[in-house]
């Protein structure tokens, strides 16, 4: 089955379980669809597939951004690659601290991610 998708249709919810996602602008290369659709199957707890999302924006990204990075830490803990996801958080650390250190919502992912993968909060 193939659905529209768009960042702000993916972060809806209102993919059903399952569903292949076509992207609107029809270009699989914007990593930012990737990073989205990633968070959203970690919030439904598709693990895996999360990871693989995840793993694509982070290539497509020409620095990956700081908030793939804390998602892909959290996706790779909840899997049990517990290298992997310290790897991708000291990264993200690192790319936080480079871009938008004081950036509430990447703090957020930052503690989120730290309780997780066991790194430092803030």
């Amino acid at each position: 089955m193939l659905t529209p998708a768009t960042p702000s249709f993916i972060a809806s919810g209102a993919i059903p379980a399952g569903a292949r996602v076509k992207f609107v602008a029809g270009d699989p290369t914007i990593p930012e669809f990737h990073e989205t659709l990633g968070l959203v199957l970690y919030r439904r707890r598709s693990f895996d597939e999360a990871r693989r999302e995840l793993l694509e924006a982070i290539r497509l990204y020409p620095q990956p951004s700081a908030s793939a990075l804390f998602a892909l830490a959290m996706t790779c803990r909840r899997l049990g690659h517990a290298e992997e996801a310290r790897s991708a958080y000291e990264r993200a650390v690192s790319r936080k601290r480079a871009t938008y250190p004081e950036d509430p919502r990447l703090i957020r992912a930052q503690l989120e991610s730290s309780r997780l993968v066991g790194g430092k909060g803030r």
